[in-house]
C-alpha cells in the first residue's frame, strides 16, 4: 500500500511527464504494429501531402502523379492491403489508390508535407512512416493541450490533472487514429486548442490577446477539416463570454441576449415549411420555395417550383418503408395524383422507382387539377421502392410551379379512367367501388417537418459534408430508425476500439462490457454534475455549457454524416473519428463519475483508478487483436 501511495504522489507531482510518456509509448506501439496504409483513406491523405512537398504548391482537385500512384499501389500490394480485394492495375496512368482527398482544406497537409521535403526519392513506405511520426507528435500535443484544459478547470484537484488526459492516451481507437496520416489528426489537435482558449476566456476573463487567438484558431479550424468548421459559428459565444464575466448590472443582460440570439439564429437556419416525408433531391437544395403550399385548388398541396435563375433540378422522393415494400413484392400496383400547374405543360407523371429504375410517362398538365395514374408490377425480389415526383428532368427556361394533391399508391391495378374517392383522413377510400388503403404518407401535404433552409444548406454543403436529407431523415424514424440505430452502435464501438478501415474490432461481449462501463461512468457524471449545479458555481456552469454546446454540435454533425440506401448505392456509416475533436469533454462526461467518486469519497478513492485499469486491459486486448489480424494470419 505504501508503494501505491508513493506512485500516486509521484504522479501528482509530475503528471505531464506521465501523460506524455504513456502517449509516446502507446502511440509508438501503434506506429510499429499497424501495417502501412491500414488507416482510413491513408493512401490518398498521404498523396495530398506528397503532392505539396514534391510540386511546391497546393494540388487542385483531381491532381495526381502517375509514378507516385504506382509506388503507393505497389507498397499496398506488398503489405497485404489487397489480400481480399481486386489488385489495381499498375500499368495505368492513374492507378487506383483510393478516394482523392485533394479537395479538402489544406492546413494539415501543409504540416504533413514538411518531413517529406527532406525525404524526396526515399522509399514510399519510409515517407509514410515519417508523416505518421508527425501525427504522433500532434497526438502528444493534443495530450498536452488536454492537460492544460484540466488544470485550467480544476486548479486545486491534482487527481483530475492526469486522470482525464491519461484516459485519452489509453483509448485504443483514438491512439490508432492519431498515429495515422489523416486530416482528422489535425482537426482534433486544432479544435482541442480552440476548446482550451474558450475555457481560458471563461476562467480568466476576456482580453484582446485571448480573443484574437480564439478567432485565429477558429479560422485555422476552417482550413483544417469540415468536421471542425463549427468553430467559426462557435466564435459567436465570445460576446457572451464578455457579458457573463461582466460586473452587474451588465451580467443580468447575458441570458436574455443569449436567448434572443439563439432564437434569431434558429429562425435564420431552420424552416418548418416543407411537406413531411417528401425528401428534396440531392441536386435541388438551393430551391428556396417550400414544398408545402396553400394550393389554388386545395387547402394544402405539394409544390415544386422551377426557377431558371437557380439552375436547379427539383424533385421530391418518398421512400417506402421496409414493411410496405415487402407487402408489395411480386404484386401489381397503381400510383396516381391530382396534378395541376401555373400553366399548361407536358410533364412526367409521378413514378414508382423500383431499385432505382423507373418508367417515364408523359402527361398533359393544365391549370385545372386533373387525376393521372400509372400501373405496373413489382418484382418479387425488390429491395427499395420510392415514389418520385420528377416532372422535368431538365431545367426549364422560365419559371413554373407544379402542384400535387392526394398522391395515392395502392395494391392492385385500378382503372385509369376512374379516380379514387378518399375518406376524411385520406388514408383509405374506394376506387372503382373497391376499398383501398393508401400507402403514401402525408399524401395531402398537411404535415410539415423541420429542415435547414435549403439555400443555407446548399451554400455550405462543401464545408459541412452533410447529406441534405439528414435532418428530415432523423424525424422519419419509421423509415430510418433501424439505420440510425446501427449508426449509434458504430459510433460507440469506434470511439473505444475499432481499427484499420473500421473492419477490425473486439468480440461482441467486449463491447457489451464497454457499454456497462460507459453507462456507469455517465451515470456518475450526471449525479456529480447535478450536485455541482445545485451549488450554482458560475465558473463551473459556464465551462459546462461551453463543453456541452461543443460536444452536442460535433457529435450531432458526426451522427448526421450517415448516408441512406435510398439515395446511395453504398451507404456510408460514420465512425467516432469525426467526433474526436471533442475527445476530452467526451471522456470527462464518460469517466467523470469515477473522478467525482475519487474527489468526494477519499476512503474509496482507490476505486477511481479502476477506469485506468480497465483501459489498460482494453489496450492490451486491442493490441493483441491488431497483431492477430495483421501479423499472425
Amino acid at each position: 500500500m505504501d508503494g501505491l501511495k508513493s506512485i500516486v504522489k509521484s504522479v501528482n507531482l509530475h503528471p505531464l511527464v506521465l501523460i506524455l510518456a504513456i502517449g509516446l509509448l502507446h502511440g509508438g506501439l501503434y506506429l510499429l504494429l499497424v501495417p502501412p496504409w491500414q488507416h482510413y483513406d491513408e493512401p490518398t491523405h498521404f498523396e495530398y501531402a506528397w503532392l505539396i512537398a514534391n510540386e511546391g504548391r497546393l494540388p487542385t482537385p483531381g491532381s495526381f502523379d502517375s509514378t507516385m500512384h504506382r509506388e503507393v499501389a505497389a507498397s499496398m500490394i506488398e503489405h497485404g492491403f489487397f489480400e481480399h480485394l481486386a489488385r489495381p492495375n499498375l500499368l495505368l496512368d492513374n492507378t487506383w489508390i483510393g478516394i482523392p482527398q485533394t479537395s479538402d482544406p489544406p492546413l494539415y497537409y501543409l504540416l504533413a508535407a514538411v518531413p517529406l521535403l527532406f525525404l524526396k526519392g526515399a522509399d514510399i513506405t519510409v515517407q509514410l512512416h515519417a508523416v505518421r511520426f508527425l501525427s504522433l507528435c500532434m497526438f502528444l500535443f493534443t495530450l498536452w493541450v488536454s492537460y492544460q484544459i484540466t488544470i485550467e478547470i480544476f486548479p486545486k484537484h491534482k487527481f483530475f490533472h492526469w486522470f482525464f488526459p491519461v484516459s485519452i492516451a489509453l483509448t485504443p481507437a483514438f491512439v490508432d487514429l492519431m498515429t495515422a496520416v489523416n486530416n482528422d489528426v489535425g482537426a482534433t489537435a486544432i479544435f482541442s486548442v480552440f476548446l482550451w482558449l474558450g475555457v481560458r476566456l471563461l476562467q480568466r476573463g476576456v482580453t484582446l490577446t485571448g480573443s484574437m487567438l480564439f478567432l485565429l484558431v477558429a479560422i485555422a479550424c476552417f482550413y483544417t477539416k469540415n468536421t471542425v468548421f463549427l468553430a467559426l459559428p462557435l466564435t459567436l459565444f465570445l460576446p457572451f463570454f464578455i457579458l457573463f464575466k461582466a460586473p452587474l448590472p451588465w451580467r443580468r443582460l447575458a441570458w436574455p441576449i443569449l436567448v434572443l440570439t439563439v432564437g434569431a439564429l434558429s429562425l435564420f437556419i431552420f424552416s418548418w415549411q416543407d411537406a413531411a416525408f417528401w425528401y428534396r433531391s440531392l441536386y435541388s437544395v438551393q430551391q428556396n420555395t417550400p414544398t408545402q403550399t396553400q394550393g389554388t385548388h386545395a387547402e394544402q398541396a405539394l409544390a415544386l417550383h422551377f426557377s431558371p435563375e437557380e439552375k436547379g433540378e427539383l424533385n421530391l422522393l418518398q421512400p417506402l418503408r421496409a414493411q410496405t415494400t415487402a407487402s408489395l413484392a411480386g404484386k401489381a400496383y397503381t400510383l396516381g395524383a391530382w396534378v395541376w400547374a401555373t400553366e399548361a405543360i407536358q410533364a412526367q407523371a409521378p413514378a414508382l422507382t423500383i431499385d432505382g429504375e423507373k418508367t417515364d410517362t408523359l402527361i398533359a398538365v393544365t391549370t385545372t387539377p386533373t387525376f393521372f395514374s400509372v400501373s405496373g408490377t413489382i418484382p418479387s425480389d425488390v429491395q427499395f421502392l420510392n415514389i418520385l415526383l420528377d416532372p422535368f428532368p431538365q431545367p426549364l427556361d422560365h419559371a413554373i410551379t407544379l402542384y400535387y394533391d392526394d398522391v395515392i399508391l395502392v395494391e392492385g391495378a385500378s382503372p385509369h379512367e376512374d379516380f379514387p374517392v378518399f375518406s376524411r383522413d385520406h388514408a383509405t377510400g374506394t376506387w372503382d367501388a373497391q376499398p383501398f388503403t393508401n400507402l403514401v404518407r402525408n399524401s395531402t401535404a398537411e404535415q410539415t417537418w423541420l429542415t435547414i433552409h435549403p439555400a443555407l444548406l446548399f451554400r455550405f454543403r462543401e464545408q459541412t459534408n452533410l447529406p441534405p436529407y439528414a435532418l428530415p431523415a432523423l424525424q422519419d424514424y419509421s423509415l430510418t430508425g433501424g439505420i440510425y440505430k446501427h449508426t449509434v452502435i458504430n459510433l460507440f464501438q469506434s470511439f473505444w476500439a475499432r481499427f484499420g478501415w473500421n473492419q477490425i474490432g473486439l468480440p461482441a461481449f467486449g463491447y457489451s462490457l464497454l457499454g456497462g462501463f460507459t453507462l456507469i461512468g455517465i451515470s456518475g457524471a450526471i449525479l456529480g454534475g447535478g450536485i455541482q449545479l445545485r451549488k450554482r458555481e458560475p465558473q463551473f456552469l459556464l465551462v459546462l455549457a461551453w463543453f456541452a454546446v461543443c460536444m452536442g454540435l460535433i457529435w450531432s454533425a458526426a451522427f448526421a454524416r450517415q448516408t441512406l440506401p435510398f439515395w446511395e448505392n453504398l451507404p456510408f456509416t460514420p465512425s467516432a473519428r469525426y467526433a474526436y475533436p471533442v475527445i476530452l469533454p467526451t471522456s470527462m462526461f464518460i469517466l467523470g463519475g469515477w473522478g467525482w467518486l475519487a474527489y468526494h469519497y477519499p476512503r474509496i478513492k482507490i476505486l477511481a483508478y479502476l477506469p485506468i485499469a480497465i483501459l489498460g486491459v482494453l489496450d492490451i486486448t486491442s493490441l493483441m487483436i491488431i497483431m492477430q489480424s495483421y501479423h499472425m494470419e
